[in-house]
């Protein structure tokens, strides 16, 4: 490794040697800050201030007078700047500008120094831009896009100040590691502004203290090093090692016509080896021949001694014992999933701009839940299965009309960015598969709701799908997609007050099927085919049975017994 400060670096990391190296650059910056360039700026607002205490002293304004005179400068800064964290800079110009047309005039704040404690912060931050920094080249390469960058100028990196208390960074191929930081998040908010005062940090972006600020630490303090791009490691058993699933929910096509981008530009198995794949993957999904002897799992994955000791004879009985229709139906899912796993977007929006997926049938949940449970495919492409799936769902509200192709390619840019997603510290993040198929089941059932309130209001005019999923329409006269969740919870109450009502239903009826069995018990008593203590028996045991009925069923029997007493002495 080389520093790099004045060329393009290939592949920019922070590692341990550029942490020591910005740090010493911090100190040498802070030192010179504090010490010349500081009391320079604070003798110019003393002289500043001195002639607006002259000119307040000639007005001889009360105490009320100042007290509006600041109350309309905090108006003033409100209406042109607005709320957030600003700078010392730039409230001293608001300050300036505003004396300009007022008699009484305000004074200007001073610098203040760089605090010791400072470089603590500092340090956390440099760790947390390291991180980024990292996941930077990993998206980059990941879309197959250059990861060089300019040392002098930096990047520009999102961060929090509950990220900085909240967060421990350790990156282990850099060393690094970075403790949180053990104080409030308006000490972490109060350094930050000196920092940004003192020009450590630049390009500030505040958005609000709910949401990460947007920074770029100074080129000549942040120093940034050029590494090596990560490398896979092979599998010493060349091709077999590649591909091999860890169950059979795997929707990888073993076509050689039909292979994905990344493994056709990977190093592609021999034609042995894809033969091999074939037959571990066939026995993987029942689908092999087990007569033949080549095909034996017992050679290959899975395998144990209860298995190994099996016939083949024995192995093609079991299978036989398989619904040979369920096969049939699971093996064009498995392919219509991996299909979709595969499809980009912009061909996506190419389909559904044509009409293919007009009458389309979406893929059943319980599959979509056995995926989520036990699959073998990651939470992004799950993700990116259920946003496809999403779309090709909604299609159908808009069969009648023509919808170009850049409408569907922006509203499933919009649904990557915005749906099954989920959020946390002001970030977004891709939640676990189960809540994914959690929030896709609410999807469909929302969509079925508009296409039934369409079909029942012709002359609603739907909004064409980015407006239509915009978060922002929530009102029932904007048309959003958003208003349908209001009636999907009165869904969820409504079903929840159904089963409440079916539990009391079931419990009634429960109680009246005792009560019939208590007044036939009675009747045999005044008949005298039973004594009172078997009588009394009976009824302590269906109460034992029935905690929560305690007492009931003691009560029933002394009105049934009344009823029943008058009804014998009639007769």
């Amino acid at each position: 490794m080389k520093i790099a400060s004045h060329q393009l670096l290939t592949y920019p990391v922070i590692n341990k040697q550029a942490l020591n190296g910005s740090m010493l650059m911090y100190k040498a910056f802070v030192h010179n800050y504090n010490t010349y360039r500081l009391p320079e700026l604070n003798d110019a607002i003393e002289q500043y201030n001195a002639l607006a205490t002259a000119q307040n002293k000639a007005l001889k304004p009360d105490k009320n007078q100042l007290n509006q005179n600041k109350t309309k400068f905090k108006l003033y800064v409100l209406e042109h700047y607005g709320r957030g964290m600003k700078t010392l800079e730039e409230y001293n110009e608001q300050v300036e500008e505003f004396n300009k047309d007022n008699r009484l005039k305000v004074k200007k704040r001073k610098y203040k120094k760089v605090a010791y404690a400072s470089a603590q912060i500092f340090y956390c931050i440099l760790g947390h831009a390291s991180y980024k920094l990292k996941m930077r080249n990993l998206e980059r390469l990941q879309y197959r896009q250059p990861t060089e960058l300019n040392a002098m100028e930096g990047f520009t990196f999102p961060i929090t100040a509950h990220s900085l208390t909240s967060q421990k960074i350790t990156i282990n191929e850099l060393e690094i590691d970075i403790p949180k930081l053990d104080v409030c998040n308006k000490t972490v908010r109060n350094h930050m502004k000196r920092l940004l005062e003192c020009g450590v940090i630049v390009d500030y972006k505040f958005s609000g203290y709910q949401l990460a600020a947007k920074i770029r630490i100074n080129p000549e303090i942040l120093t940034i090093l050029d590494g090596h791009k990560p490398y896979q490691k092979q599998s010493p058993n060349g091709g077999l090692g590649k591909g091999l699933p860890i169950n059979n929910s795997s929707y990888r096509t073993l076509d050689n016509k039909k292979d994905n981008k990344a493994t056709a530009k990977a190093d592609c198995p021999t034609n042995l080896e894809f033969e091999a794949l074939k037959q571990v993957r066939g026995i993987l999904s029942g689908s092999a021949s087990t007569s033949d002897p080549d095909s034996n799992n017992t050679h290959f994955y899975r395998n144990n001694t209860q298995q190994a000791k099996q016939s083949a004879e024995q192995l093609e009985q079991k299978r036989k014992k398989v619904p040979q229709k369920k096969e049939k139906e699971a093996r064009p899912m498995l392919e219509s999933m991996g299909k979709l796993m595969d499809l980009r977007f912009y061909d996506a929006a190419q389909l559904l701009a044509n009409g293919d997926f007009d009458h389309y049938k979406p893929h059943s949940m319980a599959h979509f839940e056995r995926e989520a449970l036990n699959g073998s495919i990651t939470k992004k492409q799950f993700r990116h299965i259920a946003i496809l799936d999403f779309a090709f769902t909604t299609a159908q509200l808009w069969k009648d009309k023509t919808v170009f192709v850049g409408e569907w390619y922006n509203a499933l840019k919009q649904f990557e960015n915005h749906y099954f997603l989920s959020t946390h510290n002001g970030e977004n993040h891709i939640p676990h598969k189960t809540t994914i198929l959690k929030t896709l089941r609410e999807y469909r059932h929302r969509v079925k709701w508009a296409k039934n309130y369409c079909n029942r209001n012709p002359e609603f005019r739907l909004l064409f799908p980015v407006a239509y999923f915009d978060d922002i329409r929530k009102h029932s006269f904007e048309g959003g997609f958003a208003y349908t969740k209001k009636h999907y919870k009165k869904s969820l109450d409504a079903a929840k007050r159904n089963a409440e009502k079916k539990k009391d239903r079931d419990r009634n009826a429960k109680k009246r099927e005792v009560s019939n069995k208590i007044r036939v018990y009675a009747r045999k008593y005044l008949a005298g085919k039973c004594s009172f203590e078997q009588l009394t028996q009976y009824v302590n045991g269906l109460e034992r049975k029935n905690q929560r009925d305690k007492g009931y069923y003691s009560r029933m029997l002394y009105h049934t017994m009344e009823v029943e007493r008058v009804k014998h002495n009639l007769t």
